[in-house]
């Protein structure tokens, strides 16, 4: 929150979806802040529902969200300013950012990463769709998103959501909306187009870590995902 507060103060307002309560040490009369809760936004006969999957489905249904809007996972940091333009196109369309090397391939194979089958059956939907399969992964970095293709794309796919969303915690079914699933599906329709941004991932088991978080306060990074 407060990277974004420093970073992009041009931000008008932000919703935060959460099953948690509020904590005592955020101001509840700033207007620009709204505590969105699960039971306010997603069907109550899939909750309670701890899968970001399923969650993530239905960022749209958020009361009074802008039609183009920027997602952030819980761990991504906004590490300098950015404007607009590094979000959307001067037409409104998204710039989606996508992983240089890591990709999709091969069918759902349950036992394997939760992200990675979701990729998988979100490329398998983008087949069925356009006639070609996807295989880059989006990149951890904040998602520029369109509500009325996201809504769009539910109501293309809503016997697939309807079955994943009753998945309480990951299945290897799942469908990654905001993230895969959007991106192809928009570069598909020509509502995005490829950007580029100079990220880093810092993960814990990495040995490098420290060298990365080294680098990502140096100022030449925009996002870091810790």
């Amino acid at each position: 929150l407060r990277s974004v507060a420093q970073n992009l103060p041009w931000v008008r307002r932000i919703y935060v979806f959460t099953n948690c309560a509020r904590p005592a040490w955020l101001k509840e009369d700033d207007p620009r802040l709204v505590w969105v809760r699960h039971e306010d936004v997603i069907a109550p006969e899939y909750l309670p529902v701890f899968n970001s999957h399923v969650i993530e489905s239905y960022l749209h249904h958020i009361p009074d969200l802008a039609e183009r809007f920027i997602y952030l996972n819980d761990d991504f940091f906004v590490m300098r300013p950015l404007g607009k333009e590094h979000f959307f196109n001067a037409n409104g369309t998204s710039r989606v950012h996508l992983e240089p090397y890591a990709m999709v391939t091969g069918p759902v194979r349950p036992g394997d990463a939760d992200y990675l089958n979701a990729a998988r059956t979100s490329a398998g939907l983008i087949r069925r769709r356009f006639g070609h399969v996807p295989t880059q992964l989006h990149r951890h970095v904040p998602y520029a998103l369109r509500r009325s293709t996201l809504a769009t794309i539910e109501a293309e796919l809503a016997d697939t959501f309807a079955e994943f969303r009753r998945n309480k915690f990951r299945r290897s079914n799942d469908v990654n909306l905001p993230s895969f699933l959007y991106h192809h599906y928009a570069l598909a329709t020509r509502e995005a187009t490829l950007a580029d941004c100079v990220s880093i991932l810092v993960k814990s088991h990495d040995i490098r870590w420290h060298a990365r978080l080294n680098e990502a306060a140096k100022g030449r990074t925009d996002i870091v995902c810790i």
